[in-house]
């Protein structure tokens, strides 16, 4: 399921910094929203191979 996420929210990043390529107008925004959803796309990836980070578990 996380690494579904995690896909999705890579590929949902590329668009974004294709789409900020593409207009030339105002890119930054569309480039820092998509090189951001990317980071944490490849964040969440590693997770599923060792369970979860410390993080989610610790109350």
């Amino acid at each position: 399921m996380l690494t579904l996420i995690a896909i999705v929210l890579i590929s949902f990043g590329g668009f974004c910094v294709s789409l900020a390529f593409k207009k030339g107008y105002q890119t930054v925004v569309p480039l820092m929203i998509g090189v951001a959803l990317i980071a944490l796309g490849f964040y969440v990836l590693p997770t599923q191979n060792d369970g979860m980070p410390d993080v989610y578990y610790r109350k």
